[in-house]
């Protein structure tokens, strides 16, 4: 089963935000911020 990965902080949220700017589909956004989560979130990387 996969989980939810925790919410980003400070910087690493900034920047995964700067990265989703001119993305305008809600579905599309929320996907992309999921992935960006799990990827930016992964420790050891």
């Amino acid at each position: 089963r996969s989980r939810t990965p925790p919410p980003l902080k400070g910087e690493a949220a900034r920047k995964l935000e700067g990265m989703m700017e001119g993305i305008e589909g809600d579905k599309l956004r929320q996907a992309i911020q999921r992935l960006g989560t799990a990827v930016m979130g992964k420790r050891g990387r």
